[in-house]
C-alpha cells in the first residue's frame, strides 16, 4: 500500500523539518484503537482526585515491545498480585498522547509512555507527575535494511555522523506520529544535517507491521528497541546501524516512564507504592536472574522470538532496569535536553526545580 501524507502539519525542529507520512488504513485502525481502550475501561472509573477503592488500576503503554522490560517481567512472574496490587493492562496504538489524554480523564491511572511525552506536557500545564522511570536508558535501535545498506554505502562500522548523513533519502517507519520513535527519527536526521526534502517519516503501525514493511522495501528504517534489530539480523533483513549509547548526549536520559495525575498521587500514595514495588521486583529478578526472566517474558508474551534472541535482548536491556525505577538530577536534566532539541524550542521546566513537583521518588521502595 503506498504512503501518503498524514493530515497533520509539518513539523520543525531545529534546522530540519520532515515530512511525516501514513497509510489511512492504519489511521482508522489506531482511532480505533484508542476508543476500544476507553470503553474498555470502567464506566464507573474514579475521578482522578479521589481515593482509589477497589477493582483493578489500569496501566496503558503505547506499544508490545522489550523496552517495557519491567512492565512485562512484572505481568509475567506476578509481582503485582505478590504486592497485593490488581493492575489491568492495556494497550494503546494510538502514541502517547492517546494515553495521556486517558490518564487526564481518570480511564487509566498509570500511563507507561515516553519521558518526553510526559514533559511536553507538564510543559504545557498538564499536572502529571512522573513516579517510576521504567527505562533508564533510550534503548530504541536504529534498524536498517540490508538493501538500503548497500545501496547506502555504509557500515555500522563507519563514524557516527557518517551514518547519519547517509539516512539522507530514506523513508523511516514508525508506530505513531509524536512518539518517541518519531522524536528519535527526527534526532537522527537533525543531527545528520539531512535537508527538509530529504528524508520521510512514516507511520506504519506496532513491531511486526514494521518488520514487515522493511522486509517488503516500503521503508530502509525504523527506530526499535531489542529484539527487533537482533531479529532483522538473524533473518537477513536487516542490521543495527546505530545504537543511542553510542551518542553520548543520549546515554543518560530516561527514555520511558510512569506517570500519574497530581490529584492521583495525593490521594494513592499507598497504591502507587505497590505499583512501584512490584516493577521493582520485577527488576530485581531481571537483575538475579535474566535467563529465567527472558524464558519466563518470551513464554507469555513473545513466544515467535527464540530463545537465544530473546535471552540477548534481555542481557542488552537489563543495565535499563537495574536502577528500579529510581531518577535522579542528571537523568531528568537529560530528558529536557531530548525534549528542546527534538521540539526545537527551549522548555519552562528544568529538572531542579521539578524534584517533587513533577517527578519524584517518594513512591519507590527504600533503596539498599
Amino acid at each position: 500500500m503506498a504512503l501518503q501524507p498524514a493530515g497533520r502539519p509539518v513539523t520543525t525542529s531545529g534546522r530540519c523539518t520532515v515530512r511525516r507520512y501514513t497509510r489511512p488504513s492504519l489511521v482508522v485502525a489506531a482511532a480505533t484503537a484508542i476508543l476500544g481502550l476507553l470503553v474498555a475501561c470502567n464506566p464507573a472509573a474514579p475521578g482522578q482526585g479521589k481515593e482509589f477503592k477497589g477493582g483493578s488500576v489500569r496501566l496503558a503503554q503505547p506499544l508490545v515491545n522489550l523496552s517495557y522490560l519491567s512492565i512485562d517481567t512484572a505481568r509475567a512472574n506476578k509481582t503485582f498480585a505478590d504486592n497485593d496490587v490488581k493492575v489491568k493492562w492495556a494497550l494503546a496504538s494510538g502514541g502517547d498522547s492517546s494515553i495521556l489524554a486517558a490518564l487526564s480523564a481518570g480511564d487509566v491511572q498509570f500511563a507507561a509512555v515516553g519521558t518526553e511525552a510526559a514533559l511536553a506536557a507538564v510543559d504545557k500545564g498538564q499536572e502529571y507527575k512522573l513516579v517510576y522511570c521504567v527505562n533508564s536508558s533510550l534503548s530504541q535501535e536504529l534498524v536498517v535494511s540490508k538493501r538500503w545498506l548497500k545501496k547506502a554505502g555504509v557500515s555500522p562500522d563507519d563514524p557516527v555522523e557518517k551514518r547519519l548523513a547517509a539516512l539522507k533519502g530514506a523513508t523511516i517507519g514508525v508506530s505513531a506520529l509524536g512518539g518517541l520513535q518519531d522524536q528519535l527519527a527526527q534526532y537522527y536526521l537533525d543531527k545528520g544535517g539531512v535537508s527538509e526534502s530529504d528524508a520521510r517519516i512514516a507511520k506504519i503501525g506496532p513491531p511486526p507491521a514494521l518488520e514487515a514493511a522493511l522486509e517488503k522495501g516500503q521503508i530502509d528504517a525504523f527506530v526499535l528497541s531489542p529484539p527487533e534489530g537482533l531479529k532483522m539480523a538473524d533473518s537477513g533483513i536487516g542490521e543495527v546501524l546505530l545504537r543511542n549509547d553510542e551518542i553520548p548526549e543520549l546515554k543518560q536520559v530516561c527514555g520511558l516512564s510512569l506517570v500519574v495525575t497530581e490529584d492521583f498521587a495525593q490521594q494513592n500514595g499507598d497504591l502507587i507504592k505497590k505499583v512501584t514495588a512490584s516493577l521493582a521486583d520485577a527488576s530485581a529478578d531481571i537483575d538475579d536472574d535474566p535467563t529465567g526472566s527472558a524464558d519466563s517474558v518470551r513464554e507469555a508474551y513473545y513466544p515467535k522470538v527464540t530463545k537465544p534472541l530473546m535471552r540477548q535482548s534481555v542481557d542488552q536491556l537489563a543495565p535499563a532496569v537495574r536502577g528500579r525505577g529510581r531518577m535522579n538530577e542528571p537523568m531528568m536534566s537529560a530528558a529536557v535536553r531530548f525534549v528542546e532539541k527534538t521540539g526545537g524550542h527551549g522548555l519552562s521546566i528544568d529538572a531542579a526545580s521539578g524534584k517533587g513537583e513533577w517527578w519524584t521518588n517518594e513512591f519507590l521502595p527504600k533503596a539498599g
